[in-house]
């Protein structure tokens, strides 16, 4: 019997219950891994063809990250011509504020005090005074302009699967909620941020946020975030074990089983599927009674009622 424990043991669990050789001679040996993967994420991301309407945080797939929120550079003043796309800074900034996939960056956005278009830096060299932005300049032309270089814009840990927690910032005790980017747009358009603590923010791009306020000058600011997080796929390398409890990782033999069935047409397709089921049932009860017992009082210290007396013929219990 199986023991699940590794890649290599689901593999050939799959293999050998298909009637198929556990090595690399089998036309079905790469295939299956890859059934595997497949039944994997669909597993780890709490959703799945087994049951197309669950969407389960697991609370074996729960990570934690943080992002560190750059103050706004506005240090001495910048050069614009108009219809040109370089600026150059009076006081070079020592961070590079650019990239040439820009598109793909977290953005570094140029504003112009007293002109309403905004920017993206996307050529820069950290400690240079040239910077390109990515079009033209649209204002006057101004040899001593006061200017903001911000970010607002910033990119989640990149295994990122979905967000399970509004953002926590401890220079605050509010929460940063989420907004749909019509709304948020609508409420927070680029042109008028400001500088400030974040109290919103929306999903821009996959696992990129934007928040309506960007960091002032005088602190940074760190943002804590929950996540579910997306594994790696299963490689079969030596003692490779996938992040699913052990007790449950049956059910990825199960699904590739299915799908080799389906491929052999064989009729033992549905008691694979069937039992991918009962697990997956199984693996939602189970995530719900720990969500359930772990509760606000998880952790939590009670100390014994102190006796303490008031006079000398009365007294009551307080807890101190």
């Amino acid at each position: 019997m199986a023991s699940y424990q590794f890649t290599s043991d689901i593999l050939s669990d799959v293999l050998l219950r298909c009637g198929e050789k556990n090595d690399t001679s089998s036309d079905f040996y790469s295939i299956a891994l890859s059934y595997i993967n497949k039944a994997y994420l669909g597993v780890c991301n709490g959703f799945s063809f087994i049951d197309p309407d669950a969407c389960i945080d697991w609370y074996w797939a729960r990570k934690t990250g943080n992002i560190v929120l750059n103050r706004v550079i506005e240090v001495g003043t910048v050069s614009v011509t108009e219809n040109s796309n370089t600026i150059i800074f009076s006081s070079p900034p020592s961070v590079a504020l650019g990239d040439s996939n820009y598109s793909l960056f977290s953005r570094y956005i140029f504003k112009v005090e007293g002109h309403d278009d905004i920017f993206v830096i996307i050529t820069h060299v950290g400690g240079n005074a040239t910077a390109t932005l990515d079009s033209v300049y649209t204002g006057d032309t101004a040899a001593t302009a006061n200017y903001k270089v911000f970010k607002v814009e910033y990119n989640l840990a990149a295994d990122v699967n979905r967000l399970i927690t509004p953002f926590n910032i401890f220079q605050t005790d509010k929460k940063v909620e989420y907004l749909d980017q019509e709304r948020f747009e609508g409420k927070y358009p680029i042109r008028d941020i400001s500088g400030g603590i974040p109290t919103k923010f929306t999903v821009v791009q996959n696992n990129r946020v934007r928040f309506n306020y960007y960091c002032k000058a005088d602190n940074y600011i760190r943002v804590d975030y929950s996540y579910i997080y997306q594994p790696s796929n299963l490689t079969n390398v030596a003692s490779e074990e996938p992040i699913i409890p052990h007790r449950y990782r049956s059910i990825l033999s199960d699904i590739a089983a299915y799908f080799i069935f389906m491929d052999k047409n064989d009729d033992r397709a549905d008691s694979a599927m069937l039992a991918a089921k009962a697990t997956f049932k199984a693996m939602i009860q189970d995530n719900n009674r720990w969500l359930s017992k772990l509760g606000v009082n998880v952790g939590m210290i009670f100390p014994r009622p102190i006796r303490i007396s008031l006079s000398e013929d009365r007294s009551y219990y307080k807890i101190r």
